[in-house]
């Protein structure tokens, strides 16, 4: 009796387990967006790039004025580096400052960038919402080296 219970209950559970689509399933994961955020890294690498301390679409932060602090391409190292930006959910990181890295002003990657001014995490963001996980940044870059004209 106990058996067709368990059954029972089995068969009413599975078909809400197979509901769960493949988005639910890559946010549990962790690897959310990370099609989507190596897709920009890529397009990034051959084009002039800006850092921004505030999105363009954010109309009402009062940083706003402070457009574009530093242009230029994407080094080769810097390129493998954000590339290679794995998900690691259990690693923090000391948030110093935040920039958005961006060539069109409509998709970012916002950077976490630590004390010593080092990139720590990577994330993509479309507009004002954050589409991917955060993805911690394995090699060590400074941010002021990061953009070369």
């Amino acid at each position: 009796m106990k058996l067709n219970k368990r059954m029972a209950l089995f068969c009413l559970v599975l078909p809400l387990l197979t509901a769960c689509d493949s988005e639910f399933i890559a946010n549990v994961k962790g690897v959310a967006g990370k099609e989507e955020y190596l897709e920009y890294i890529d397009e990034a690498k051959n084009r002039p790039l800006w850092l921004r301390t505030v999105p363009m679409q954010w109309e009402f932060h009062p940083d706003l004025n402070n457009l574009k602090l530093k242009e230029g391409g994407l080094p080769d190292k810097v390129y493998r580096c954000l590339s290679k930006a794995k998900t690691n959910l259990q690693k923090k990181s000391n948030k110093m400052n935040i920039y958005y890295l961006t060539y069109d002003d409509q998709v970012y990657i916002q950077l976490i960038v630590d004390k010593r001014e080092i990139i720590t995490k990577a994330s993509l963001v479309k507009g004002t919402k954050i589409v991917s996980n955060m993805f911690h940044v394995p090699c060590s870059i400074n941010i002021n080296e990061f953009l070369v004209k």
